[in-house]
């Protein structure tokens, strides 16, 4: 992901954590206009992520992209109950990544 990421340095500033906990620590400092969450992670779920994030006052208009390697219609009912924006499957389409993030129209790294 930062490999992806690292020609973009100019428009988005990004980081990177392992775990829900460090991720919410994370975000509480940074406060970032999108989160970008794996499914599966360590301790809990991203939809997990995605809850906590949208119960927070200050962080609720945060938009999260899920993505995940199993995408169901239970997972994406899960996730989109949970105030997800957009579920993306894995392996990731760098196409429809960037174009969630608005950065489509900058120089893109070859795929």
């Amino acid at each position: 992901m930062r490999r992806w990421f690292s020609p973009f340095e100019a428009v988005v500033d990004f980081r990177v954590a392992s775990t829900v906990f460090d991720a919410l620590l994370e975000i509480a400092n940074f406060s970032p206009d999108l989160v970008v969450v794996d499914y599966f992670m360590p301790q809990f779920d991203g939809i997990t992520l995605c809850k906590h994030i949208k119960r927070r006052p200050g962080l609720a208009h945060i938009d999260v992209i899920l993505m995940t390697g199993q995408l169901t219609a239970a997972i994406r009912k899960r996730a989109v109950d949970a105030g997800v924006m957009v579920c993306i499957e894995k392996p990731l389409d760098r196409g429809l990544l960037f174009d969630a993030l608005g950065i489509r129209g900058t120089a893109r790294p070859a795929q």
